[in-house]
């Protein structure tokens, strides 16, 4: 198996090849990459966060392993205000970005018994996904990239949904919320894009 190393990573509107495997193929598994010293210090300066609470606000990206072996990445990029996609795993070539260290990273389950609560996330592994919806921030004029400002992915199978968020009132780079989390306020002053 070849490794390969990718310098840019794209937003799902930018990404047709990985909306189409998301929609074709089951999800398995989703996972967190993070290192120990990392949850170390979360555990310490998040003590408002409880401790089952950590997959979906711990800072890391965010890998769903897809039933063909396919691995997709996701990850807050500051650059662009957005959150960008990418290939980890792909036709069994294991892909390398600059967003994090695979060979650094530990990985924490969707279903972990102590840090996760697995039924908020179950319904969603072992389905395929139906619907992926990109929330884009109205309000930024200046665009630098045409992948900016999405600051929010929602993906919907038939029992269940999840948001990958950046949004600004959530306070992490990349949380795990449920789509009833979405403020109304966020909601009118972004564009929503079905991909």
């Amino acid at each position: 198996m070849m490794d390969e190393f990718i310098e840019e990573c794209f937003g799902l509107t930018q990404s047709p090849d990985i909306v189409k495997a998301l929609k074709t193929f089951t999800i398995k598994n989703i996972v967190r990459a993070y290192n120990t010293l990392t949850l170390e210090r979360y555990a310490q300066d998040k003590k408002n966060i409880l401790t089952h609470d950590y997959f979906d606000m711990l800072p890391g990206t965010i890998l769903v392993h897809l039933d063909n072996n396919d691995i997709i990445g996701f990850q807050y990029d500051d650059n662009k205000d957005s959150i960008i996609v990418w290939y980890d795993t792909h036709q069994g070539v294991k892909y390398h970005t600059p967003y994090y260290v695979q060979e650094l990273s530990n990985f924490m389950s969707y279903d972990d018994p102590v840090y996760s609560r697995k039924e908020n996330w179950k319904n969603l592994i072992g389905n395929k996904l139906t619907k992926i919806c990109i929330l884009e921030n109205k309000e930024d004029d200046i665009r630098y990239f045409d992948d900016a400002f999405q600051r929010a992915i929602i993906l919907e199978s038939e029992k269940e949904n999840i948001v990958l968020s950046s949004l600004p009132e959530f306070l992490y780079p990349l949380c795990i919320i449920k789509k009833s989390q979405i403020s109304q306020n966020i909601l009118n002053k972004s564009k929503l894009i079905e991909l």
